[in-house]
């Protein structure tokens, strides 16, 4: 008997038109590191006093169906537009080529997307998902690694697994540490900064709304403010930011990676202060430093926004 194995697994992904209607078609097909999507039903034991006669329970129930998730996927200079706009809530371009401007922002009601979850080999290995709004959305990066994206979902309902199809990627280009703008590094509070790692982090805060009548989640809501952070490592060269954390410095961030098609990625935070600061001796050895920033918004700017320069005319296709 063969095993599954989940090499050439991918994604592809449609935009719904209401929350949790399938999509109509899929137009983009996404390179994966993990695939972590699933639905499962909780079950739980009734509380009645009746046992067996060993103190064992002898009933259950289905309480909820749980759908959602994590996925892990390289983040690309063109293709993952789809995912970014769904994170942050839309996206508008300029330009006339041949390169054009994608800006991804937040606003209020977040997209919802569906998903296939193509799980590699084997006859039954695709998985469509349903209704998924994005919770949270990291991207890191470290000296030496390439730039790694991962989302987590909140999602409806899934159709039974079923055989997968043959992915169409795009010849969108992967983002890698060597560029990384050298004549911005992270910028802030007129400085540039040498770093050695970042993550961002956008949490939408969302959370499922079960109801009487079905054992579903109603569509997701805001459970809280949301929240963008970005936390740096970097090699203890001065300290400008050790003094801009006491002195409660307020200024716009930005981190930029350019590549010799001129493509850019580009994430900028206004307002951002630093929300904690650490650079203790532990050794005779480089001194290192990390940062907290927290991007805040005001009446004429988003706590976030995601800018991508490619030759695509369109924000969300591969």
């Amino acid at each position: 008997m063969s095993v599954f194995v989940g090499r050439q697994g991918f994604i592809g992904i449609g935009k719904e038109t209401s929350w949790g209607s399938p999509a109509s078609s899929f137009s983009v097909d996404n390179r994966v590191n993990s695939i972590a999507l699933s639905k499962s039903v909780e079950r739980v034991r009734k509380t009645n006093l009746s046992t067996s006669s060993a103190n064992f329970q002898e009933t259950h129930f289905d309480s909820n169906v749980i759908v959602g998730g994590e996925i892990v996927f390289p983040l690309m200079y063109k293709g993952s537009g789809l995912l970014l706009e769904a994170a942050l809530g839309q996206s508008n371009t300029t330009g006339a080529g041949p390169l054009y401007t994608h800006v991804y922002d937040p606003i209020l009601d977040l997209p919802s997307l569906s998903i296939r979850a193509n799980r590699g080999s084997g006859s039954a290995s695709m998985e469509e998902f349903q209704g998924l709004i994005v919770n949270t959305l990291t991207i890191s990066c470290a000296a030496g690694e390439e730039v790694i994206a991962s989302i987590d979902f909140i999602g409806k309902e899934s159709a039974s697994r079923s055989a997968g199809s043959s992915p169409s990627y795009g010849d969108g280009l992967g983002i890698f540490h060597y560029e990384m703008n050298n004549s911005k590094k992270l910028k802030w509070n007129s400085n540039n900064y040498n770093i050695k790692s970042f993550e961002l982090t956008i949490s939408n805060n969302i959370e499922r709304r079960f109801k009487l009548g079905s054992k579903k989640t109603a569509e997701p809501s805001y459970s809280d403010l949301r929240t963008v952070t970005l936390q740096i490592t970097a090699d203890l060269e001065d300290n400008n930011l050790y003094n801009s954390q006491i002195a409660g410095d307020v200024a716009d961030l930005e981190i930029e990676f350019e590549n010799s098609s001129t493509h850019k990625f580009t994430i900028s935070m206004p307002n951002a202060y630093i929300q904690d600061y650490n650079d203790d001796v532990t050794g005779p050895n480089v001194i290192e430093r990390t940062a907290t920033f927290v991007g805040q918004a005001d009446s004429s700017n988003k706590a976030v926004t995601i800018t991508i320069v490619n030759d695509n005319i369109s924000a969300t296709s591969n």
